[in-house]
């Protein structure tokens, strides 16, 4: 957090590279737009399980980040949406 005479600003970055370290993220490239446009995600496939702990865990993470960063609510709120069985 950074308080100056015009006003007060948070930041997240530490705990965002800490989420990225948590998740094996750390060395994946950085990109402009947090969803590649027209990507079509659905319920069906049951060849690729993930564990459902482990995806709440990092949609949760992400959720928090949204904090300070509103551009990814978008992109967060979608995956959550398969936060039952993902796959």
């Amino acid at each position: 957090m950074l308080q100056q005479a015009n006003g007060i600003y948070t930041c997240q970055q530490k705990y965002a590279l800490e989420v990225l370290k948590r998740f094996g993220m750390e060395e994946n490239n950085a990109v402009m737009n947090p969803m590649v446009p027209g990507f079509k995600a659905g319920k069906t496939g049951e060849d690729n399980k993930i564990d459902e702990t482990y995806y709440k865990q990092i949609v949760g993470s992400l959720m928090y980040i949204t904090a300070t960063r509103p551009d990814m609510m978008f992109v967060v709120s979608f995956i959550s949406r398969f936060m039952a069985r993902p796959t």
